[in-house]
């Protein structure tokens, strides 16, 4: 990090919030601006604006900032000062695109009700227009940080984790903190269950309660994309179910880990959930847009060592088995072997289900032992035999999917659809498909 910007309005709040930008710049050696704009009311008469009235609002605040970066240049830390004159989010999103600034630090008021309805909040405007990654800096916050001083300790680092674009973006983002300074960064992974079951295709979830197969697929999920965003996967991470109880939970595991920043990704839409974090914050929360993000490094390239097939028993459909089983034939590894039972009322016969799995089991070729191939069903009660597919793949997480096309063309394709088309583009892995025998 090159040059830090912290935002002051002069008010008492300036101390706490340049501290915390102060102590930012140590931990991270870079140079920090004071930045003031100056602001004409509009109710102000025109005759009183003239240049001595600019002049003077300028010469104050000025020296003001400067006293202030007297106070802070200690133990070399570099300290300037700024006044601009203007519309206050806009000169200072400006300045830090002048600057090319790596960081804008600035406090909130904390305004509620009409006050944040009619005068907006310069935080969360800044936290849409800046250009860089914005540290907002609750009111009344004391933590380790308003002391100005580099922590004797690593910083502490609670972030906010997805698969989205602004999550790649804070990953980034903590790679290169981390490269800067000594951090505990901790992950956090909030879900909403409902969603969750039927995206895995699981029964409806009972409330409040926490199901530990999601808790471990969303895990598995994340763990692959941090390592490829932050270089490593070792990082603690928590995911727990988020039912709307909480008023911001991400702010509360911020707090309750004692947390010197809360990094949270900024889509930049009206939908995003950065504003409703920094509401909600009592510690100072970072917002990483979503531009920020660098590209990931290409990954490695792994072997096969899990797949997926599925069948219907049509002669078509078990064609795909001898594909599937030749892709782990050189060095072993899982299959599963999938296929999907329409429901039926009141519930299907768990009687049934058994037979399915031994008929499945009984479509293994000889000798897959002697190559280390270990075969599993897995049945799904579903009537949407595409999308049940679909959500087995979330769940079970294979390399590859292995699939039969039977080739349905004309009235039969619109009539019917075709369950391979449905998979092939909606699967989250590749899909190797048989083509039906002509």
């Amino acid at each position: 990090m090159g040059t830090i910007i912290c935002a002051t309005d002069l008010s008492e709040s300036r101390l706490q919030v340049s501290a915390v930008a102060a102590a930012l710049a140590r931990a991270t050696h870079a140079r920090l601006e004071l930045v003031h704009v100056a602001h004409i009311s509009p109710g102000l008469p025109a005759e009183l604006v003239n240049e001595e009235l600019l002049r003077d609002l300028r010469d104050v605040a000025l020296a003001n900032l400067r006293q202030r970066a007297r106070e802070l240049t200690t133990a070399g830390l570099e300290v300037e000062a700024c006044v601009r004159m203007g519309l206050v989010d806009d000169e200072i999103a400006v300045r830090a695109k002048e600057l090319g600034a790596d960081l804008l630090v600035l406090g909130t008021h904390a305004r509620k009700g009409a006050a944040r309805f009619f005068m907006g909040s310069v935080a969360e405007r800044l936290v849409r227009l800046a250009p860089c990654p914005t540290v907002v800096v609750p009111a009344g916050y004391g933590g380790d940080l308003a002391r100005g001083d580099r922590p004797p300790r690593p910083l502490r680092v609670v972030a906010g984790v997805d698969t989205s674009p602004a999550s790649d973006a804070v990953l980034a983002w903590l790679r290169a903190l981390d490269q800067r300074t000594p951090c505990e960064v901790r992950l956090v992974h909030l879900y909403w269950p409902p969603r969750e079951h039927e995206r895995l295709g699981l029964d409806p979830p009972e409330p409040f309660d926490v199901d530990q197969e999601v808790v471990a697929v969303l895990a598995r999920e994340l763990r692959g994309h941090i390592e490829e965003h932050f270089g490593r996967a070792d990082l603690p991470l928590r995911v727990r179910p988020s039912w709307g109880a909480e008023d911001d939970p991400l702010a509360w595991e911020a707090e309750t880990d004692d947390a010197d920043l809360l990094v949270v990704g900024n889509s930049g839409g009206r939908r995003s959930t950065a504003v409703a974090t920094v509401r909600g914050s009592r510690v100072p929360v970072v917002c990483v847009p979503r531009r920020a993000a660098e590209p990931a490094a290409r990954p490695r390239l792994r072997p096969v060592r899990s797949v997926l097939v599925t069948t219907d028993f049509s002669p078509a459909g078990n064609a795909a088995l001898e594909h599937a089983y030749r892709l782990l034939a050189r060095g072993g590894g899982s299959l599963v072997l999938v296929h999907v039972t329409a429901p039926e009322k009141p519930a299907v016969d768990p009687d049934r289900l058994n037979d399915i799995e031994t008929s499945l089991l009984g479509l293994v070729p000889e000798g897959v032992d002697a190559h280390a191939i270990q075969s599993r069903p897995f049945v799904a009660v579903d009537a949407s035999p595409g999308e049940a597919i679909v959500k087995a793949i979330r769940r079970l997480d294979p390399d590859v999917v292995v699939m039969s096309s039977h080739g349905r063309t004309g009235l039969r394709r619109a009539v019917h659809g075709s369950v391979t088309e449905h998979v092939v583009r909606h699967s989250p892995k590749p899909v190797l498909v048989v083509p039906a025998d002509r």
